[in-house]
């Protein structure tokens, strides 16, 4: 009898404490949800902000291949503006360089670079260090482009970086040493490399002494 009476004891304190918290079990289940589901749509929102950035980065690289250079850069400036902080924002700035490029227009062009390159986490610094070191090439500002390409990179753009050192070392006349840096680059272009222009370039090197 004794255990009956403990048994009833515990269900009548259960419903007691059912009574005064059930209200608030049933909220957090509901809030739980409501967190489930929230995150959710917000996800699926991130996934169609995505879409919606990606297609206009995909239409201004179509401006881009049919020589629409302004509107490719207008396109690119919109979405940097409205994109700020986000990863979207560096491969506008390189599209946006691009055009400027194809435009003549190389201070300009420069200025998204920098930027890329003065963020060091950038998953676009390195490719924003070559281009930027190539219109400096172009603007004869040797020491600086030397700069930029003087720092380690990944294999997979050691011998894109090697061949624009062999472009500095010919503009500066030193022909061994640009010899040396085609040849290095030559090494380190993988197997599906193009290669052709760079031979070109070793081609039209003066005969080593």
């Amino acid at each position: 009898m004794e255990q009956l009476d403990s048994e009833k004891e515990q269900i009548e304190q259960l419903k007691s404490w059912l009574r005064e918290n059930g209200m608030s079990i049933v909220l957090g289940i509901v809030l739980g949800l409501g967190g489930v589901y929230g995150w959710r749509g917000w996800q699926s929102h991130k996934i169609m902000v995505a879409e919606n950035i990606s297609a206009e980065l995909s239409e201004a690289a179509r401006h881009l291949d049919s020589d629409e250079y302004e509107l490719a850069a207008s396109q690119a400036e919109k979405l940097i503006s409205e994109n700020k902080g986000s990863l979207y924002v560096d491969m506008s700035r390189l599209l946006l360089a691009r055009a400027l490029v194809e435009q003549g227009k190389l201070d300009q062009a420069a200025e998204p670079l920098m930027e890329i390159v003065a963020d060091k986490k950038s998953v676009f610094n390195v490719v924003a260090r070559l281009r930027l070191a190539h219109i400096y090439l172009a603007q004869s500002r040797l020491d600086e482009a030397e700069q930029l390409i003087s720092e380690s990179v990944d294999a997979a753009y050691a011998h894109a970086f090697e061949e624009l050192r062999g472009d500095l070392e010919l503009v500066r006349g030193e022909h061994t040493a640009a010899r040396t840096a085609y040849l290095n680059s030559m090494t380190l272009a993988s197997s599906g490399t193009d290669t052709r222009f760079l031979q070109m370039k070793l081609d039209d090197l003066p005969a080593a002494e």
